[in-house]
């Protein structure tokens, strides 16, 4: 399965299923650029991490590699994954999937670390329909998409 940027680059998806919910990871090429992962609690998808990565180290190749045979030292590139959509098209992913095995919410949680790095984080999730509750603090929050009422 692929999935593309903003750029229209694609990318391989990597789903991995167990009872307890899901994960899934995008490579490019051979380098992690993001990964998300969900369990399933009773009508709600939880929301355990979804992350793009910003500093990606991505493997040596050419006359890079060359050096790396002879022992000279070397570094891969250092790649940001990050603002190019991949984010958005992994809860996409999220969503479709709780939709179609009948879960009737996403849930989740903004951790500290989360909120730190990007304050930026529960304005993301509401524009994406999410209702987000930070607490009184700024340091945690949690965030909730209604799929579908009571039947």
């Amino acid at each position: 399965m692929n999935v593309s940027d903003s750029l229209e680059h694609s990318y391989q998806l990597q789903l991995f299923e167990n009872g307890s919910g899901w994960s899934a990871k995008v490579f490019d090429v051979d380098t992690l650029a993001g990964q998300i992962h969900c369990l399933n609690q009773g009508d709600a998808l939880f929301l355990g991490d979804l992350h793009v990565l910003r500093a990606a180290t991505r493997p040596i190749q050419g006359l890079a590699r060359l050096r790396g045979w002879l022992g000279l030292p070397t570094r891969g590139r250092i790649e940001n994954y990050r603002n190019r959509g991949l984010g958005s098209a992994l809860l996409n992913l999220v969503i479709n999937r709780a939709r179609a095995h009948g879960f009737r919410r996403v849930i989740g949680r903004l951790a500290p670390i989360d909120l730190k790095e990007d304050p930026k984080l529960p304005d993301w999730y509401r524009r994406r329909g999410f209702q987000i509750a930070v607490a009184s603090n700024r340091l945690t929050g949690d965030l909730e998409l209604v799929l579908s009422g009571p039947d």
